[in-house]
């Protein structure tokens, strides 16, 4: 099967997701606006619901690799994946009310980890932070990440990414480190 087959039906999804949501698109919806038959696409994703999946990954996985984590800040990257959505507004609010809060929340914790890790390891050199604490601070931090964008997303994303990202950040970064000054006398 062809690479062009999958671009294809990815770019037929978005056109549908501009008109309307998520639970609404149909594999005959896809399959009838491609030219292509139902096991073509049943080829290369299991439903509807499995490929909006990959092409969120996919979009992540690429915002990952032109934001690296450890070279890049979790500000960073989080400002960036919410200009996209922010960008593709109809798209993402479609999607977001579609799968839900809890499966989005999830997938930004999961994201969000790997940034905030290497940013967790950066900001206490210097302390002595166990690395449990530190996994339960990055825990903490990954937790209201997810929490701040998916009430962002389900409030419908009326703030700019920016001014939410920048104003967040400098709240989150003063507590991080004031959780591992905290977490290091704990240890003394």
């Amino acid at each position: 099967m062809s690479v062009l087959t999958k671009q294809a039906i990815f770019a037929s999804f978005l056109k549908f997701l501009q008109e309307k949501p998520l639970d609404k698109i149909t594999v005959k919806d896809i399959v009838d606006d491609c030219g292509i038959n139902r096991k073509t696409f049943y080829y290369y994703f299991s439903d509807i619901y499995a490929m909006a999946e990959e092409m969120f990954r996919a979009k992540l996985d690429g915002l990952q690799k032109e934001f690296p984590p450890g070279e890049y800040s979790w500000n960073d990257f989080i400002e960036k994946a919410s200009e996209y959505m922010y960008d593709n507004k109809k798209i993402t609010l479609h999607v977001f009310r579609s799968v839900g809060y809890e499966k989005m929340n999830d997938l930004i914790f999961e994201i969000s980890r790997e940034y905030i890790l290497p940013f967790i390891e950066k900001t206490s050199e210097g302390l002595f932070v166990s690395e449990c604490d530190m996994k339960l601070i990055a825990g903490y931090a990954c937790i209201t990440i997810a929490g701040v964008i998916t009430r962002w997303l389900s409030g419908g994303m009326k703030t700019v990414p920016k001014e939410l990202v920048d104003r967040f950040s400098k709240i989150l970064d003063g507590t991080l480190r004031l959780s591992l000054e905290n977490a290091a006398k704990l240890n003394k």
